[in-house]
């Protein structure tokens, strides 16, 4: 197979896999547009994968061919064109050729077969099971990340010591392929929401140039009106451009030339103390004062607290006196 070269360009299947790969990162991370089906149409003709193969058929050096489908997918999809529409199915079908290979070779796990049958079925969810649903990919796409960077690492370190890392590059490319998987789920995703959104577009009904000048004429005669309210009064010719009252601003400055500096009041003193009275501000008349009952009371009051002190001190003095003499105290009992 390395054997194998275009005749036009030279080079061979891995070679120009490598190139393409490395152009279709670039895009990625550029505003470029590019496309290069050769070394699809070489992978196509040499016939590298076959349904009736299990994935540990397939051998180290060809695996990164799956990839093939998937970059091409995201080229496609970053192109900018006139027929958008066009260009999101052709990088759906990549994606779907993509993803249906990887399927038959047992490289899909089962919440990606999940996913991708709900995107089939534009079956859609709530906004909570949405929500899981992106977190739960967003961490495993992380973790695959981490992994084929330590995997990177390993590679690195086998090569600098002259080890036979086929083992660390398998295993290297099928995360990687896995990587994919999800990120090709995910774009699948977005071409739907924009197809979506290229045929609401497609059914408004377009905007006839009569319209159009309309439109033109109510925002000049909209603008002519505004200038004429609030433009110069008169023009380069000293000719009145708007309707305008000369004794208007005159009367005004008149009247504020002999004003007070200070706000005057609004009312009167008396306007104001009527004004409180109505509301219930201000209590008339004074209070009652005090009456003969009320005198009496007062009296027979402090006769009873007195009456009550001297009850006390009498039992005061009664305890004090059984206190002093204990019952029987002096009793001799009969012997004179």
């Amino acid at each position: 197979m390395s054997t194998l070269a275009l005749p036009s360009e030279g080079m061979s299947l891995g070679q120009l896999f490598q190139t393409g790969r490395q152009q279709a990162q670039e895009i990625q991370s550029s505003s470029l547009s590019f496309r290069d089906p050769d070394y699809q149409r070489m992978v196509e003709h040499l016939a590298l994968f076959s349904a009736n193969e299990t994935i540990d058929d397939v051998t180290t050096a060809h695996l990164p061919y799956i990839l093939v489908q998937a970059y091409l997918g995201q080229v496609v999809v970053r192109l900018a064109g006139q027929d958008r529409k066009s260009l999101l199915l052709r990088a759906r079908a990549y994606y779907t050729h993509f993803y249906h290979l990887c399927d038959d070779y047992g490289l899909v796990a089962d919440e990606d077969k999940a996913h991708f049958k709900a995107i089939e079925e534009n079956i859609s969810f709530n906004a909570a099971r949405a929500r899981e649903d992106n977190i739960a990919r967003y961490k495993r796409q992380k973790e695959t990340t981490q992994k084929l960077q330590t995997l990177e690492e390993k590679l690195t370190q086998a090569a600098l010591n002259n080890q036979d890392p086929e083992d660390a590059q398998r295993e290297h490319t099928l995360l990687l392929i896995d990587s994919h998987v999800q990120q090709c789920l995910q774009e699948l995703q977005f071409i739907q929401d924009e197809l979506k959104i290229l045929a609401m577009r497609g059914a408004q009904p377009p905007t006839s140039a009569t319209d159009v000048d309309h439109d033109r004429l109510d925002m000049d005669r909209d603008r002519g009106r505004l200038t004429e309210r609030t433009g110069p009064l008169l023009s380069d010719k000293s000719q009145v451009r708007r309707p305008f009252v000369i004794t208007n601003k005159r009367e005004e400055l008149r009247a504020g030339v002999f004003k007070p500096s200070w706000r005057l009041p609004t009312m009167s003193v008396d306007q104001y103390l009527e004004l409180e009275r109505e509301r219930g501000g201000i209590i008339e008349g004074g209070g009652q004062g005090p009456s003969e009952d009320n005198g009496e009371r007062e009296a027979q009051l402090d006769a009873d607290e007195q009456a009550q002190d001297a009850e006390t001190m009498k039992q005061r003095q009664w305890d004090d006196f059984k206190d002093d003499n204990p019952r029987g105290w002096g009793n001799r009992q009969g012997k004179g």
